[in-house]
């Protein structure tokens, strides 16, 4: 009875430390997954912040003097002042450079001043139109420039040409397709006014024109919607070589009622034996032009080498150009613009002749 209870005894304890294992493995099976993945976890490396890109601050500067424009005869002793700081840092230097307008003379280094006033003397100065150039530098990565234009005459006469735009006003509107005449008055004290250059710019089509006599103006027709720069630079014959000068205003085309057909633009920067051509095509009528191809003829014997924004052909002397995958649509009053480079001989005349899609264009 005795050893049979102890065999019982022995039976349980072996039972029960197997039961023990066995809960311990499961627990184990469990909290494996969740051991790994905390190793996981640890093991992912804490990403590093990206540093941050440095403010650019760059010094600010400014001639007090001379003015601008001013003028001085060929013994004045001229002292150049400028101002310079920067907001963070401190100015290391400043100096000061003289730039001759003819472009056949070399920079001149005028000097450096490395205290304010910042400031040199310019001795023995030639005579000439000059643009005085002022540069600062700090202690930083970064510089800055400023400059202004002086004349050094040897009677001390203004060779600057006054200019200014009488017509239109700045901030005039106009309803396309716009007639714009522009007036300028042109005078100078030394010398004799030769021409003045008028140009109206917008993002993607400019007029030119030039006037050489007094009244001094041009008129440009079938302006088409956009913003306009219109600048006009004087020239005269002075005691110191061709001095010019240049002011420009600002005027707006608004959209009006289309007149119909289309327009064309062609432009020509030509050169011995080669030339480049732009062209700009308006839808002039009420309905958007979806696919465009447009077709003209040589007036000479010129050849198309390559071009741009259009897909060319030539046959002889007639050249088509059709659309590309991103400007096949103009909008009422809408411009596209294309180009392509030549080769001529002999002379080279520009067509006057364009059809787009079968409907014949004006040139303009």
């Amino acid at each position: 009875m005795l050893v049979n209870q102890g065999r019982r005894r022995q039976w349980l304890v072996s039972s029960l430390g197997t039961g023990i294992v066995l809960m311990g493995l499961a627990l184990l099976s469990l909290i494996a997954p969740f051991t790994s993945i905390a190793r996981a976890a640890s093991s992912v490396a804490t990403p590093t912040p990206s540093p941050t890109t440095p403010p650019v601050i760059r010094p600010t500067v400014s001639i007090t003097s001379p003015a601008q424009f001013a003028v001085f005869t060929a013994s004045a002793l001229i002292q150049i002042v400028a101002q310079a700081s920067i907001s963070s840092g401190s100015i290391t230097r400043v100096e000061f450079q003289a730039i001759p307008n003819s472009g056949t003379n070399p920079l001149i280094s005028l000097g450096t001043d490395t205290s304010a006033p910042y400031s040199i003397t310019w001795n023995n100065a030639p005579t000439g139109v000059f643009v005085l150039n002022v540069i600062a530098y700090s202690d930083g990565p970064y510089a800055n420039s400023t400059s202004e234009r002086i004349a050094i005459t040897p009677d001390g006469r203004d060779p600057f040409p006054k200019l200014n735009i009488t017509s239109p006003s700045n901030g005039a509107q106009f309803l396309s397709p716009a007639t714009i005449h522009v007036e300028a008055s042109a005078t100078v004290d030394s010398g004799t006014i030769t021409k003045v250059d008028f140009q109206a710019q917008s993002s993607n089509i400019s007029y030119q024109g030039t006037a050489t006599s007094a009244p001094y103006n041009v008129t440009w027709s079938d302006i088409y919607p956009g913003t306009y720069t219109i600048s006009a630079v004087a020239y005269a014959n002075t005691s110191v070589g061709v001095v010019g000068n240049t002011v420009s205003i600002q005027i707006t085309v608004n959209n009006g009622p289309a007149p119909g057909g289309c327009l064309v633009k062609y432009t020509v920067t030509q050169y011995p034996g080669s030339f480049q051509a732009n062209l700009n095509i308006i839808n002039a009528s009420s309905t958007t032009i979806n696919g465009w191809k447009l077709v003209f003829t040589f007036p000479g014997n010129q050849q198309v080498s390559s071009g741009f924004n259009g897909i060319f052909t030539q046959n002889g002397n007639q050249v088509t150009i059709s659309n590309v995958s991103w400007n096949g649509t103009i909008a009422s009053n809408g411009i596209v613009s294309t180009g392509f480079n030549g080769s001529w001989s002999g002379s080279n005349p520009s067509p006057t002749n364009f059809t787009l899609n079968g409907v014949s264009c004006r040139a303009v």
